[in-house]
């Protein structure tokens, strides 16, 4: 993420990223690309979150609900790493998850989706799916698995 992910994210130059998902494993993330001068906002479900999220910057709420997150504005990228299968669980969760980032973001806006195989089948096997289309320009092979983790990062757009 930190290596390859975030570098080629700001120099997409996206004005505004969202990030869902924060622990303290995240502030890196989080401040790195603050200080690439994009507009980072984040959101978590858990209120407690907030203490690793931006400050004046951070949502309360379900990834998978982002019509109830209060100020959300339309943003260049998403990231949501760690969500899905870890709390949006359900097929149902995940498609209205899907459904919500597509509607969040702009014109050729990029979902950066990690997810695990062991935690949740396939999401690319929903009909939300066909929402976005493979990120290709962004990162080749536009989906990147490990041998040794059951780790997936996706890369989308929205067309």
């Amino acid at each position: 993420m930190r290596q390859v992910i975030l570098p080629r994210l700001a120099a997409r130059a996206p004005a505004r990223v969202v990030s869902f998902g924060c622990r303290p494993y995240s502030l890196d993330i989080h401040e790195d690309l603050d200080a690439a001068g994009i507009e980072v906002w984040t959101a978590d479900i858990d209120p407690a979150a907030a203490e690793w999220g931006m400050p004046g910057r951070h949502l309360t709420g379900d990834a998978s609900r982002l019509e109830t997150l209060p100020g959300l504005p339309p943003v260049d990228a998403i990231i949501c790493n760690g969500v899905l299968g870890w709390g949006v669980d359900a097929e149902d969760d995940v498609r209205r998850a899907l459904r919500g980032f597509h509607a969040a973001l702009s014109p050729s806006g990029l979902l950066i989706l990690g997810w695990n195989t062991d935690t949740l089948p396939d999401p690319a096997n929903l009909p939300e799916w066909k929402l976005f289309a493979p990120a290709f320009a962004f990162h080749d092979p536009a989906r990147v698995t490990f041998e040794s983790v059951t780790h997936v990062y996706d890369f989308l757009e929205r067309p």
